[in-house]
């Protein structure tokens, strides 16, 4: 998502709020594109009022065929209705709760608008220039499907997961650091394919769903991953970064994009090394890299996803890895990881003193 974080507001009057969401989530609109997606343990109905954007917001996401539980509309174009939830000043990201409400705003050359109540089953996207921002298309309705997930043992992790015979590993950590460059260099080795950015985990049970079947690759990591170019729906700009947008679902084919059961949790970092190395890691290194990264763009109670975070940080040992400067030696090393970490073979070497 875009580096704007959306903070928690405490100004607005929740009683208000609340009644200017659920006005505007009770608006009768003419949507007339209508698709039904899947993305973790959701089943939604989406509308829209542009035949274009059905069509963009499809390529990331799974069609769905179950009954749909949960249904968001998405609009486009000015409505006064909704421009009076944007918080001031608009050039500040921003997301407020009341009761089962919620709201967030991300400011940016496209900007968001998500408004969703839990109760209710439903939510809503405002694009108020008609334009859905890149990272936005790349995981469609995230903010949404967080708070849609909030009293379940479900959540969503910023978080990059690649799978081998149903055992997953998630990989966590700031951008740069290599988790997409690894879930894809095992993608393309033939592992099963979670995600590279935003995944969805059951505290639980340790289970671990796709939401998306897209990427995102950085234009100067592209060469060692060429193979994946045709799959590039365009080049998108976050910063000064140029990005690969990637659809993969057709490529990988449905049956790869899924997930497993956590077995690892790998913490990316770059020291240096040249082939694939790993160095032990404590609970709260993982909870660091996951609560930095995931509430950066994320919705929902801070107190609610701490406390899921906190219990899947310690769902699964923890571990460095600094995934080194040839990426086609990344799913090998990994592999052997996976397989000494659940024989309970994982022995690091001793410290020198």
């Amino acid at each position: 998502m875009s580096d704007s974080a959306a903070c928690a507001d405490t100004s607005v009057d929740g009683g208000h709020f609340a009644d200017l969401v659920a006005t505007a989530l009770d608006a009768k609109r003419h949507l007339p594109y209508e698709r039904c997606f899947s993305a973790g343990p959701l089943a939604f109905r989406v509308a829209f009022d542009s035949r274009d954007l059905s069509t963009t917001y499809t390529r990331a996401v799974k069609p769905g065929s179950a009954l749909p539980e949960w249904s968001i509309d998405v609009v486009t174009g000015s409505n006064e209705h909704l421009a009076a939830l944007v918080p001031y000043p608009v050039e500040r990201g921003r997301a407020f709760g009341a009761g089962h409400y919620f709201a967030m705003w991300h400011p940016d050359e496209a900007p968001v608008l998500y408004l969703a109540s839990i109760q209710g089953q439903r939510g809503l996207i405002w694009l108020p220039k008609g334009l859905a921002p890149a990272w936005e298309l790349s995981r469609p309705f995230c903010p949404l499907i967080q708070a849609f997930l909030s009293s379940t043992p479900w959540t969503v992790v910023h978080a990059a997961s690649v799978s081998l015979c149903g055992r997953s590993l998630l990989l966590a950590g700031p951008g740069r650091a290599g988790k997409s460059t690894a879930a894809l260099s095992c993608a393309l080795a033939g592992w099963d394919y979670a995600g590279d950015d935003y995944v969805c985990a059951q505290i639980e049970t340790g289970a671990i769903l796709p939401l998306y079947s897209s990427a995102r690759l950085r234009t100067d990591m592209a060469q060692p991953l060429e193979r994946l170019l045709p799959t590039s729906v365009g080049i998108s700009v976050d910063g000064i970064e140029q990005r690969h947008e990637l659809r993969l679902a057709e490529f990988l084919g449905e049956e790869k994009v899924k997930g497993g059961t956590l077995k690892a949790i790998l913490l990316p970092r770059r020291t240096g090394a040249i082939q694939p190395s790993f160095s032990p890691a404590r609970p709260a290194d993982v909870l660091h890299a996951l609560f930095r990264t995931t509430m950066l763009g994320i919705s929902g109670s801070l107190g609610n996803v701490a406390m899921k975070l906190s219990k899947l940080a310690t769902f699964a040992p923890a571990t460095f890895v600094d995934t080194g400067t040839q990426p086609l030696a990344i799913p090998d090393a990994l592999a052997a990881f996976l397989d000494r970490s659940t024989s309970n073979k994982l022995e690091w070497p001793r410290e020198r003193g």
